[in-house]
């Protein structure tokens, strides 16, 4: 049996002002190996990732986000063994 060590991480990214930035930040999270999906809230500056940790994590994630021009808070990190 194979089993995906998934990962939630959770970050606040308070200069992220418009949807122009979120698609920037969603796309240059997209880009990264082991992420699964990303969601963006523009109006609570909050970005949610959920990835692979055997592929990345959660400060590579931060990093991207800070790389995108944008600074980045981790909120919390939750682990999910699926």
């Amino acid at each position: 049996m194979i089993y995906l060590s998934k990962q939630s991480a959770y970050f606040r990214v308070p200069d992220m002002a418009d949807d122009h930035g979120s698609k920037i930040i969603k796309k240059d999270i997209d880009s990264i190996r082991g992420v699964i999906s990303v969601s963006v809230n523009v109006s609570t500056n909050k970005v949610s990732v959920d990835y692979d940790s055997t592929g990345t994590s959660c400060e590579k994630i931060k990093d991207q986000i800070e790389k995108s021009g944008f600074k980045a808070q981790l909120i919390a990190n939750q682990d999910h063994i699926m």
